[in-house]
């Protein structure tokens, strides 16, 4: 089990979106000074809410990022079953961002085998 902070950190790491708005995935890494001009955004947003992301290790960060890829990730899968043809781009955007992020922890198995199971794997290197 993570700790209480972690689980709180995922609750509340896109809180600071309500201020800032939400960037589609993949511009932030596209478009060079958006990530830090939004993380600074989403700072300030938290801090109107009087909120405070705790302390993370690395591993915890680089933990929770790969769930938040694959929650999109489900997301997209989602929109291609309803139908939406577009979707197929963030399905494969961020199963790739999750497998390369895992590999940089002990997740990479565990993250290969979810994408098996959810009928992902067809996709999987």
């Amino acid at each position: 089990m993570p700790r209480a902070e972690v689980l709180y950190y995922c609750l509340l790491h896109d809180s600071g979106e309500l201020f800032a708005g939400d960037i589609p995935f993949g511009v932030k890494v596209q478009v060079p000074g958006l990530k830090d001009a939004m993380d600074q955004a989403e700072a300030i947003g938290r801090h109107q809410l009087g909120l405070k992301l705790p302390e993370l290790t690395k591993e915890e960060r680089i933990q929770a990022k790969i769930c938040d890829y694959l929650e999109m990730h489900e997301t997209g899968e989602h929109e291609m079953n309803l139908g939406n043809r577009y979707a197929e781009a963030v399905v494969l955007d961020t199963m790739h961002a999750a497998q390369k992020l895992a590999k940089e922890s002990c997740m990479s198995e565990h993250v290969n085998n979810w994408l098996r199971e959810r009928g992902s794997g067809k996709h999987v290197r």
